[in-house]
């Protein structure tokens, strides 16, 4: 009787501690925050403010946080951000139809919209006063008009808009084979009511090959509208 009753006061300790312990160790979970650098919600996609959930357009958006993350000064270099899209040929600032080509769902297309009006271009497009870019894929690029979409879709530029505070931003980049840029930003409002808007953007640029040392694309002020 002595041993069994021994037993079962060593079985009982051991469950107590074991309670203990895993009570001591519960932990709640944190909140867990997750930051979005793409805005999905277009204007343009189909010619009415909508939330991407409600869109029924199909497109892929690229914004100006991505274009910074990435170093990007080129519209053409963030087209690898787009699934689908596979560019045919640069830039050739050849009159008419200069500009650089590109393919969506085996269509030929180009850079022809910005804001969401025909505005076609026949040289490189530099970054600095983009906003965002949207591609609009599929034949539901039609809606813009076939002079400047095709069935496999178009790329519609959203340019930089003035806002109500102050605020700027200067940068400087510098690289290989005698590559530097400088750029610059600044917006602030012009009247105390804040209805009158300004904000500027301008960039230089000198970037060369192993060709050539030196290949200067200077860009003047752009105002956005």
């Amino acid at each position: 009787m002595k041993k069994v009753l021994v037993s079962v006061i060593i079985l009982g300790s051991v469950t107590v501690a074991a309670q203990t312990k895993d009570s001591a160790n519960t932990k709640n979970i944190e909140e867990v925050v997750i930051n979005s650098v793409t805005k999905k919600d277009s204007d343009y996609s189909n010619k009415m403010p909508l939330k991407a959930i409600e869109d029924p357009q199909v497109y892929s958006s690229v914004s100006r946080a991505v274009l910074e993350n990435q170093v990007l000064f080129k519209v053409d270099d963030a087209y690898r951000n787009v699934t689908g899209l596979q560019p045919m040929w640069t830039a050739t600032s050849r009159a008419g139809d200069g500009g650089s080509y590109i393919v969506l769902r085996g269509f030929p297309s180009n850079n022809s919209v910005r804001n969401g009006l025909v505005s076609p271009v026949t040289t490189v497009i530099d970054a600095i006063n983009i906003e965002r870019f949207e591609v609009l894929k599929g034949p539901s690029g039609t809606l813009y008009g076939s002079n400047v979409a095709s069935y496999g879709g178009l790329v519609n530029r959203t340019t930089k808009k003035p806002s109500d505070t102050f605020e700027g931003q200067v940068s400087l980049f510098g690289g290989s084979y005698n590559t530097y840029r400088a750029q610059a930003d600044v917006n602030a409002p012009l009247t105390n009511d804040k209805k009158l808007l300004f904000r500027i953007n301008t960039a230089y640029t000198n970037e060369g090959t192993f060709q050539k040392k030196d290949a200067q694309n200077s860009f003047l002020p752009s105002l956005p509208p």
